[in-house]
């Protein structure tokens, strides 16, 4: 295993190359002030300026709403911050309603600002010790060069299939002239194309049409179940997609809640239970550890996650939204784009 100071290192030195006199804005919450006070540390190294909000400072972050109480709401202050700086990062728990309230709205302040080429960021929810010291210690160049052979490849694809000894069988629809793919590399440095970002990083990712089959998560579930549920290994979901649709009663685990809240959290907005996102993930460096139960590191294990909700239209080009944005991460999936297998049983082919 790595080490947390080496993971500091790869963000701040080696995926965002921080420069002398940057601004950095860093967004964090109390109980990532650890790892707050170490990435500072390594900016002021290297001369940057940087301005830190801890997100308690600004009102409550409830584990559960009930009536009367709200999710925080992203704050003007650090949307201020954020259209003066060269560079930011946030890593802070996903809470319940977040993502609508705070994350999506930093989220959008933020894409305007990458886009103009004014900002770069290094988005890291659910960030742990074990994540810092496991997919932050990775081989970025592996996963640099893993990913130009899918994006000489996905993009170009009509079809993709996803197979699981686990009880996966399904299909979905690329349009390659309409719809972009996504290099997550973990270059984020002043000259790359790339300026927003997961990290740890490792995948490529599109915009999936007409979905359909049987898929069954046994790896991770994203937002606000990460955290809560960890690894469903022992407790796999399955569901049915019928026409890019999650069909809600569909949904079975041997955990009543867990339905009972994915069954809530898919009905949150119109499109809360479309399928958008299409991924493979490429960290190769994860495959010396079991899944962490952590979505940020899970979804790079090599292998297949796909999301319902908001289908990163930005990125992709898609022509919807939405207010939720939930990964499902499967193990060692077959994963078939038009007539090459790229990945068989969780490996590369290619």
């Amino acid at each position: 295993m790595g080490t947390v100071e080496y993971g500091v290192k790869q963000l701040t030195e080696n995926c965002l190359g921080i420069q002398p006199f940057e601004r950095v804005v860093l967004v964090y919450d109390q109980e990532r002030t650890w790892l707050a006070d170490e990435v500072t540390k390594a900016l002021v190294e290297r001369r940057a300026t940087v301005e830190a909000f801890e997100m308690e400072n600004y009102g409550d972050r409830p584990e559960i709403l009930s009536q009367g109480q709200s999710a925080l709401k992203f704050p003007r202050e650090i949307e201020e911050a954020l259209n003066k700086a060269s560079v930011s990062i946030y890593f802070a728990s996903s809470k319940v309603g977040e993502y609508a309230s705070f994350r999506k709205p930093m989220i959008g302040t933020i894409l305007p600002l990458t886009q103009a080429r004014k900002l770069r960021h290094a988005h890291m929810p659910d960030l742990t010790k074990t994540i810092m010291e496991q997919g932050m210690n990775a081989d970025y160049t592996d996963i640099e060069r893993l990913n130009a052979q899918l994006m000489g490849i996905a993009p170009q694809a009509r079809t993709g299939r996803v197979v699981t000894t686990a009880g996966t069988n399904y299909r979905v629809d690329f349009i390659p002239e309409k719809y972009h793919w996504y290099n997550c590399n973990g270059d984020l440095r002043s000259g790359s194309t790339v300026r927003f970002t997961n990290l740890p990083d490792g995948e490529v990712f599109g915009y999936a049409l007409n979905a359909n089959g049987v898929v069954v998560v046994d790896g991770v579930l994203g937002d606000e179940f990460s955290r809560k549920y960890g690894d469903i290994n022992d407790t796999p979901v399955s569901l049915e997609i019928k026409n890019s649709r999650v069909i809600i009663d569909s949904i079975r685990c041997t955990n009543p809640t867990l339905v009972a809240e994915l069954k809530e959290y898919m009905q949150r907005d119109e499109n809360a239970n479309r399928v958008g996102e299409w991924a493979i993930g490429t960290n190769l460096a994860l495959l010396d550890y079991p899944f962490s139960g952590e979505l940020l590191q899970d979804e790079k294990y090599p292998g297949h996650h796909f999301a319902v909700g908001e289908p990163c239209s930005d990125e992709t080009g898609a022509e919807w939204t939405s207010c939720v944005h939930l990964d499902m991460v499967l193990r060692n999936p077959t994963i078939t784009l038009d007539q090459k297998v790229v990945m068989e049983a969780g490996r590369f082919l290619i």
